[in-house]
């Protein structure tokens, strides 16, 4: 059977609210089954297996860093993580992420950029987005850790479609969307997520869709809309 575009699928869905009862954490290098609307589902990938998938390999960093390790399987790394102009490399061949850069930009403050094939929803595309991230922690008794991120990438697929997406938590004010960890120190992931991950879909360079994901808390009670 030949196969379709993903993005194809997201001009076959309509409006959506909840639905991933399964979905109250993103991040954390783990799997999840979604079920609900393509378009829905396309959006959510994004949000966690490329933005919380990102943060991973944040943690990751950090954890190499308080270990006191000049040497990883997983990074090439030039200077302290949190120091000014430091680069942090992700080159191990089994990483979702190879070729990832991560640059130090202040204190608790890095920017992140990423170009080639990446696989997300289970499929492989040529893919390019820089982040910038904030790390924030013990932000509350309740809140154990958190990041403040913004987004611009664009994934290519087959049959002259392509996508780009943009993540603020208002785009007015271009504020950073945040991702925080309540679930405390020994359990990985962020079941707090807040702000709007926005995604255009063009085919042969004409755009055919908008769609919005709007966070406000847990995962599951994302909020999915079109046409916007």
């Amino acid at each position: 059977m030949k196969k379709i575009s993903i993005l194809t699928l997201i001009l076959l869905v309509a409006c959506s609210k909840g639905g991933y009862a399964d979905y109250d954490v993103l991040g954390g290098r783990s799997t999840n089954t979604v079920t609900s609307s393509m378009g829905r589902n396309y959006m959510m990938a994004v949000a966690d297996e490329l933005m919380a998938g990102v943060l991973d390999e944040m943690t990751l960093a950090q954890t190499t860093q308080e270990m006191g390790s000049t040497y990883s399987s997983h990074f090439t790394i030039m200077g302290g993580f949190n120091t000014l102009g430091s680069l942090w490399m992700v080159t191990a061949p089994d990483s979702a992420f190879e070729g990832l850069s991560i640059k130090c930009t202040g204190e608790n403050s890095w920017n992140v950029d990423y170009k080639g094939d990446f696989c997300m929803g289970g499929y492989t595309y040529p893919t390019t987005f820089k982040m910038r991230i904030l790390h924030q922690k013990n932000l509350s008794a309740q809140v154990y850790d958190g990041w403040l991120v913004t987004l611009e990438g664009e994934r290519t697929e087959r049959g002259g479609y392509r996508c780009t997406f943009d993540a603020y938590s208002n785009p007015l004010s271009s504020q950073m969307m945040s991702f925080y960890n309540t679930l405390g120190a020994n359990i990985s992931g962020w079941n707090g997520i807040n702000g709007d991950l926005f995604m255009t879909v063009s085919k042969d360079g004409v755009t055919v869709d908008v769609c919005r994901l709007s966070f406000k808390g847990a995962p599951s009670t994302a909020t999915y809309t079109r046409g916007l």
